[in-house]
């Protein structure tokens, strides 16, 4: 369990106020200590709704009052020294009662389904490719009609298996979604074909959300989040604590 000192060190681990071997010594007991890791995400997430609040630098400031105080503290007694210490506790005490409450607030509203519905957005196709069969399934996709993709949809072209899943995702119907894009990545990593294998992961990471398993679905935005290559790395980026929030209730 960690202790008073641990916390203090992760405190200025987040601030940057430890030496290069201290430093290092943090990073190992944060890696190989799970409750010590699980303090630390949890300090992060409230040091994010604090900065999402606008008081960073009041509490920053209070801090730094407060361990001038402190110092001052074991020199001879002084009245003013007192007062500045314990103003520097009661303000210090309110700013974290702040970001606690915003906290707890950021826990209980992500959800999976306010996730989805924050974060989903409809599939829009660029121009018209002259492909036969693929072109009246992108008509009947621009066109709304979300059972013709459905059903005339070929298993076996990436693209229009992934239209299909995302005719499904309009319909609501997020298994046979679920379904579509497996088919594309299940395709892709048996073959190589990569066509349409990152936009079926990100909307398949939309269909887990919509259909309640935030499990599956977090597994597949941190695999996002860790390839900067992926082509919607930056979008579940600019999620940001959402995904941490989520990540902690999965």
């Amino acid at each position: 369990m960690p202790t008073n000192n641990t916390y203090k060190q992760l405190v200025d681990r987040l601030d940057g106020q430890l030496s290069q071997s201290e430093l290092e010594q943090t990073e190992q007991l944060i890696n190989n200590d799970q409750a010590v890791a699980g303090e630390w995400q949890q300090l992060l997430l409230v040091t994010q709704n604090i900065r999402e609040a606008g008081i960073y630098e009041q509490v920053s400031t209070v801090r730094q009052e407060f361990a001038s105080a402190t110092m001052k503290a074991t020199s001879p007694p002084k009245v003013v020294t007192m007062r500045s210490k314990f103003v520097a506790l009661k303000i210090a005490a309110v700013l974290l009662l702040v970001g606690i409450a915003a906290t707890m607030y950021k826990f209980t509203s992500v959800t999976n389904q306010s996730m989805y519905e924050t974060y989903y957005n409809s599939y829009e196709l660029g121009s018209m490719r002259a492909r036969g069969e693929v072109n009246a399934i992108e008509h009947a996709y621009r066109n709304g009609d979300w059972q013709a993709v459905i059903t005339n949809a070929s298993a076996t072209d990436n693209k229009e298996s992934f239209l299909a899943g995302m005719a499904a995702m309009e319909l609501k119907n997020y298994s046979k979604a679920i379904t579509a894009f497996n088919r594309v990545i299940d395709e892709a990593n048996i073959t190589g074909n990569r066509y349409f294998k990152d936009e079926s992961e990100y909307y398949l990471a939309m269909s887990y959300l919509a259909a309640n398993d935030g499990k599956k679905a977090m597994q597949i935005l941190e695999a996002i989040l860790a390839d900067k290559a992926h082509l919607f790395h930056n979008r579940v980026e600019k999620m940001g604590i959402d995904v941490k929030v989520l990540g902690l209730k999965n």
